[in-house]
């Protein structure tokens, strides 16, 4: 974070005073508008203390204090749970994870301008434009990692597990590609009411998903699914 100031100690009424000398006072005097008038003003006067005094920025290191003490946290339980094997370490360390993302989704919704620290905290989960992804999906006590299979799986397990018309002979659902994950526009707000009713649904680990993989796998598992699979869709329904 960046903290501004002037340094008023460089300014002199000497180089002020030349500085109002040069500058254009025929709008001032000549105007009958006050708001015109005042408005010259201000940007003369602006205009001066940014030669005389200019802004000067410092770093504010205590700004980001609470994700540095995350990061400390996080080394130090990575160190013992690697040196010791110790599996409690490694509990902590995925609750201090959820913890962490929880308190950045909080401070994004928020936040004052909603649009910028929404698209940040997207941008922060999708990481390029290649189309990559880490440890994501997990079938048969595997670990799924490329893209085209996880969207593969998905699909087929949406389609066999929601019957959302009547006729389900003339439901399609879309085939959605890696291609899609750039692309996501989304509710969060909404996302995040829909998400704490689905968790419930989710307690007993149905449908061959470990309740542990929703628990701690990935935040945005519950996420991926309610948009890719149920918001996204034409006839996608979630848990009211």
């Amino acid at each position: 974070m960046m903290c501004q100031n002037r340094h008023f100690d460089q300014q002199t009424w000497k180089w002020t005073e030349t500085l109002i000398q040069c500058l254009p006072w025929d709008t001032y005097f000549t105007t009958n508008n006050v708001d015109i008038a005042l408005s010259n003003l201000n940007h003369n006067l602006i205009y001066c203390l940014d030669c005389t005094a200019p802004v000067i920025g410092r770093v504010v290191y205590n700004a980001n204090r609470g994700q540095n003490t995350f990061k400390r946290k996080l080394r130090k339980l990575k160190c013992r749970y690697y040196e010791e094997n110790d599996v409690y370490a490694l509990q902590s360390i995925l609750k201090l994870i959820d913890r962490n993302t929880s308190r950045i989704e909080n401070k994004a919704l928020r936040s004052k301008s909603p649009e910028l620290s929404i698209l940040r905290l997207f941008k922060s989960r999708v990481n390029s434009n290649s189309f990559g992804t880490t440890k994501f999906f997990i079938v048969n006590v595997s670990i799924v990692n490329d893209p085209n299979a996880i969207c593969e799986q998905f699909n087929k397990h949406f389609s066999q597990c929601y019957k959302t018309g009547t006729e389900s002979s003339i439901i399609t659902f879309p085939m959605l590609t890696s291609r899609h994950l750039s692309k996501i526009d989304f509710m969060p707000f909404n996302i995040k009411q829909a998400r704490a009713a689905l968790k419930k649904s989710y307690d007993g680990g149905p449908d061959g998903i470990p309740t542990s993989f929703v628990k701690y796998g990935s935040r945005e598992f519950l996420l991926f699914c309610l948009k890719l699979f149920n918001l996204s869709t034409e006839y996608g329904t979630y848990p009211s």
